[in-house]
């Protein structure tokens, strides 16, 4: 079904299922029926297929609603697709798909394929509820967010490290932006809530008073905007009530979507297709480490991506594909003081929050440099026994040493310092680790737990860790997801490479 509802492909499958229906109740098959068995496996596949048309039905009335839609609609109009959300998956809790006691062969897995369907249908529809009822939210109202610009170039656990930061206002749906400035300029937070796992692992990065590494001290994305949202509102001057943490690879997803113009940036004209690049490379061949000139660059960009989500010019559709991308990839996160717009983020998939059984690999830059977008990383999951699992990582470092001071570091140019961090389940037994880096440090981390290994990389070095662990019987799945990198961390189950940003599942 993908991120987005596309009513086309759902026409075609609707009429699919209609024909198939049809050449069941074909007369030359109603003396086949009467057979006991015979006819248990015909009247499933009838009933199946009128469930399928009934769950396409109610897809497609959603598609239209949504397509009609944008995020600057009224709230009356916004209020009708949560209508029509709410209903589909009223109308898909009623699907009645037959029992499978009785099914055999490809009647079996026709079922199971429409089981799968029906719960991957039902999945994006809650999405699109959450994420209609927190813009619905956002509408109706005046807010003050921190938008904190996170930087690929320079990871930390969560997200890209939050560098920059600016401030958007919503006065009833009307959007503004200030300029962007360096989180050097904020002053020292204090009295800041920091969990006592958080203190014992990363207390040399002074968590809650030290900006810089706000974004290593989670691999959750969720609990990183929540403690810049808290450091930011314990300064003096006006507060905000929630964060949008946001990545060059977001802004860019969100400007093509919205069909942006080329953004004048200083003396360049910056094509939305390039924005990710641009903040990533050659912004620092322009401004080098003149800070100031730096955020400046990337004001106008950030002001686009952001007003892409309230111009009203973009396809909706196209704007919420682009949207779930960049929360699959940990490239967008949302976090809200209030409750009940916390709970729409979530149900959206927006919060970048990790589950019991998240695992993930992230590196955390430590060596003042730009050199994340030069690590290749490779990470394969495997079953290694009852409920056993080895996580492998292999890191290698393509930097030359000539990508420039600035980028390269000019101590030892080109040398990659950081930490990597692997994120596996809660309350995971036995934890060992192997390869070339030793196991530094570990603790719990919200849902999960956080193994934590020194990385030192001279240019075109490799290294490898590897971290073994036995899942408890609490973890049903364990769901192998994105850390915000660029280039995003390649990933493979049992030695088969997986396309990222899709969550692969296992089942222990």
């Amino acid at each position: 079904m993908g991120g987005a509802l596309d009513s086309d492909e759902l026409a075609a499958s609707r009429a699919g299922f209609q024909s198939a229906g049809r050449r069941l109740d074909d007369p030359w098959l109603a003396p086949v029926r009467v057979l006991p068995w015979l006819g248990d496996q015909l009247d499933a596949v009838d009933d199946m297929s009128t469930a399928a048309v009934a769950a396409l039905d109610a897809s497609n009335g959603v598609a239209q609603a949504v397509r009609s839609t944008s995020l600057t609609t009224s709230e009356v109009d916004i209020a009708t697709a949560l209508t029509a959300l709410s209903a589909a998956r009223a109308e898909l809790a009623e699907v009645d798909v037959p029992r499978s006691r009785w099914l055999v062969g490809p009647v079996l897995s026709a079922r199971e394929e429409l089981v799968a369907s029906l719960t991957e249908i039902d999945a994006t529809l809650a999405r699109f509820e959450g994420l209609a009822g927190a813009v619905s939210l956002l509408a109706s109202g005046d807010h003050r967010l921190l938008v904190m610009s996170a930087n690929t170039s320079e990871m930390g656990s969560g997200t890209g490290m939050l560098l920059s930061y600016g401030v958007l206002t919503l006065d009833s749906g009307r959007l503004s932006v200030s300029d962007f400035a360096s989180v050097d300029e904020l002053a020292r937070p204090s009295g800041v809530s920091i969990s006592d796992e958080v203190r014992r692992l990363w207390f040399n990065l002074d968590p809650g008073h030290e900006w810089k590494y706000t974004s290593h001290l989670s691999s959750s994305g969720t609990e990183v905007a929540r403690l810049a949202g808290e450091m930011f509102n314990s300064l003096p001057g006006d507060g905000v009530d929630g964060v949008i943490v946001i990545s060059p690879v977001a802004m860019q997803n969100l400007m093509v979507a919205g069909k942006a113009v080329p953004i004048d940036v200083g003396d360049r004209r910056v094509p939305a297709r390039e924005v990710a690049q641009f903040l990533g490379t050659t912004q620092y061949e322009i401004a080098g480490d003149a800070r100031r000139v730096r955020h400046q660059l990337i004001s106008p960009i950030a002001t686009a991506a952001l007003s892409a989500l309230f111009d009203g010019e973009a396809d909706t559709v196209e704007l919420i594909e682009a949207l779930f991308t960049s929360f699959d990839e940990r490239h967008l996160v949302f976090w809200s003081r209030d409750d009940a717009l916390q709970a729409r983020w979530e149900a959206a998939g927006a919060d970048g929050a990790t589950a019991a059984g998240s695992v993930k690999v992230a590196i955390a830059n430590a060596g003042g440099n730009k050199l994340d977008q030069f690590l290749s990383v490779d990470s394969n999951l495997e079953q290694v026994g009852p409920r056993r699992f080895r996580l492998s990582v292999t890191v290698e470092n393509t930097a030359t040493g000539s990508e420039g001071d600035f980028v390269a570091g000019d101590v030892q140019p080109g040398k990659y310092v950081g930490y990597l961090v692997a994120t596996i389940p809660g309350g995971s037994l036995d934890v060992t680790s192997a390869g070339d880096l030793p196991m530094n440090a570990a603790s719990s981390d919200g849902p999960t737990h956080s193994v934590v290994a020194l990385v030192e990389l001279d240019p075109g070095a490799t290294t490898s860790f590897v971290v073994e662990f036995t899942v408890p019987v609490a973890v049903g799945e364990l769901i192998v997801e994105a850390s915000g990198r660029r280039p995003a961390v390649r990933w493979s189950i049992e030695n088969e490479r997986v396309d990222a940003p899709t969550p692969a599942k296992i089942s222990p």
